[in-house]
């Protein structure tokens, strides 16, 4: 088959380079792949963090909205009580002076 040595050891070195490309090719795109993953491991983690970090963020916006609704809504309890003691005040007043009496206002 071979029509000498010379032949058969230039086949034989031939294979064997295209074996070592074949392998250099394989481990390069071992690595492509491998940075491949990583960089979307890195971006997958990016993300979660960012969603992390907004959804802190509206849930702290979230919360001050919240904390000034319940002052709002205590304000208005506080004006509806002293509305309410202020015409208490005004009918105790007008209780005393049918029986001739004042209070100050202090």
């Amino acid at each position: 088959i071979f029509h000498s040595n010379e032949e058969m050891s230039s086949k034989v070195m031939e294979q064997r380079l295209n074996e070592d490309r074949q392998r250099e090719a394989s481990v390069a795109e071992q690595r492509h792949l491998e940075q491949m993953a990583s960089r979307s491991r890195w971006e997958d983690d990016f993300q979660r963090k960012s969603g992390f970090i907004a959804a802190k963020h509206l849930m702290t916006e979230q919360h001050k909205e919240d904390e000034m609704m319940k002052l709002v809504v205590l304000d208005q309890r506080r004006e509806k009580l002293k509305g309410l003691l202020d015409q208490e005040l005004e009918e105790c007043k007008a209780e005393l002076s049918v029986m001739g009496l004042t209070i100050s206002d202090k």
